[in-house]
């Protein structure tokens, strides 16, 4: 399988095709983003903890079913880090899904879709934690995990392989989107595995790599 990248800094970043496996894309960051291990990882080397920018994926997809983890390498200590999936034509400016079109979950426990705040979390995340990413495009559906849990979306009786539960994402899967991190803190790291080396975990049936 495919690895990913890592990412952390004063922004967002979004996968890249980079020979081809995906990566983030260093030629979409924000000033104070740094790229290391093969654009796998992105380190916000701001210090100060704040709102910026997101970069854009070059792979867009406009359907399909996709996987991919993200390891957090600082222990978060501010909500303003989160990964998700947003349209490629989305502005770059502020959290993730500030200008809407995005669906995002934030380490401090909430998700959301169009800049709309859902009741729900996966786990307290701290340092080492990964977490997994199931988008279906074909039924409008996200899920996400931690690798401590099996439960995706903390419910049991969830699971993107049947497409069951999920949160609805119809609203923004219309235009090509992709994957994409909000690391707003100071000296945040973020590392993304989308498919370039094995998974922490199985991911799920019918699932590919972005």
């Amino acid at each position: 399988m495919n690895s990913g990248l890592m990412m952390s800094g004063v922004s967002r970043a979004l996968a890249a095709a980079s020979f081809g496996a995906m990566t983030w894309d260093p030629s979409n960051k924000a000033a104070t983003d740094s790229f290391q291990t093969g654009n796998l990882e992105v380190f916000n080397s701001s210090t100060t903890t704040g709102d910026n920018t997101h970069a854009l994926h070059s792979n867009a997809r406009t359907s399909g079913k996709y996987y991919a983890e993200f390891q957090i390498l600082t222990t978060p200590t501010a909500n303003v880090n989160a990964i998700g999936l947003v349209q490629t034509a989305n502005d770059t400016s502020g959290f993730l899904g500030a200008a809407g079109e995005a669906a995002w979950y934030f380490f401090a426990g909430n998700w959301g879709v169009n800049n709309s705040a859902l009741t729900g979390s996966i786990k307290t995340v701290t340092t080492q934690t990964v977490l997994g990413m199931a988008v279906d495009l074909e039924n409008g559906r996200i899920w996400w995990r931690a690798v401590s849990s099996t439960n995706w979306n903390n419910n049991a009786s969830y699971d993107p392989a049947t497409n069951v539960g999920g949160i609805d994402i119809s609203s923004i899967t219309g235009s090509p989107v992709v994957p994409a991190a909000s690391v707003c803190q100071s000296s945040f790291r973020l590392l993304a595995n989308f498919g370039g080396s094995a998974y922490s975990m199985t991911a799920p049936s019918g699932f590919g790599n972005w």
